[in-house]
């Protein structure tokens, strides 16, 4: 059953109304702020990669990544990709899943500028 909410263009909102939208705005701030701390978790992860990548014997870096990550092989590469950890929100989130489904888009305002961040239910 919907609600009759009139012409909401000619109508002062009522204090229920005002109210949702006031937690509605809040609840997608922290949407932005998470996306944005996950981010840079993964770039900093992606930091931690490269360094086992020099630590880790020549030609047993996926061998190593299988073993010792919970994620796979293929988010790991994309992660060491060179100059992926060296830029902010740069670690491609939308192909850290191994699966195409569960996405949702979040727009996130970073430094004046609007970016669009995949959000994938599974790493």
């Amino acid at each position: 059953m919907s609600a009759d909410y009139g012409d909401l263009s000619t109508t002062e909102p009522s204090n229920e109304l005002v109210a949702l939208a006031n937690r509605i705005n809040a609840e997608h701030a922290e949407v932005i702020k998470h996306v944005q701390q996950g981010a840079d978790h993964a770039i900093r992860a992606g930091r931690f990669l490269l360094d086992a990548r020099i630590e880790v014997p020549s030609g047993h870096f996926e061998e190593w990544v299988g073993a010792n990550c919970r994620f796979s092989v293929r988010s790991a590469q994309l992660a060491t990709r060179p100059g992926i950890s060296a830029r902010p929100c740069a670690w491609d989130l939308a192909n850290l899943g191994d699966q195409n489904a569960g996405a949702d888009e979040v727009t996130a305002g970073a430094n004046g500028e609007d970016h669009v961040v995949r959000v994938w239910e599974t790493w």
